[in-house]
């Protein structure tokens, strides 16, 4: 769609690339896997990062914020790390 529409494409981000065990640490991909590098091939641009699908964490204050992490989190790094590839592609 966005090659029919002339956008730019400056990248790929997969969103639940895979699961990851707190447990055990094995890694399954459960919606298959390589399908962002797959997309990022086909649009001719770089995969930026690489999102896991994740169980929220149960939390006493009862705060519960699905998509925001701190910075030290493994998926807050990863935000931050794609956040920063985007800022160098625009710069």
């Amino acid at each position: 769609m966005a090659l029919k529409t002339e956008h730019e494409i400056i990248g790929v981000i997969e969103n639940m690339a895979y699961f990851e065990s707190k447990k055990t640490g094995e890694i399954e991909y459960v919606f298959g896997r390589g399908g962002g590098e797959k997309l990022s091939k086909e649009l001719n641009t770089e995969l930026l990062g690489q999102i896991p699908l994740e169980q929220p964490e149960e939390r006493e204050d009862d705060v519960f914020a699905p998509g925001v992490y701190e910075a030290d989190h493994r998926i807050g790094k990863i935000y931050t790390d794609v956040v920063e590839r985007l800022i160098e592609k625009a710069e």
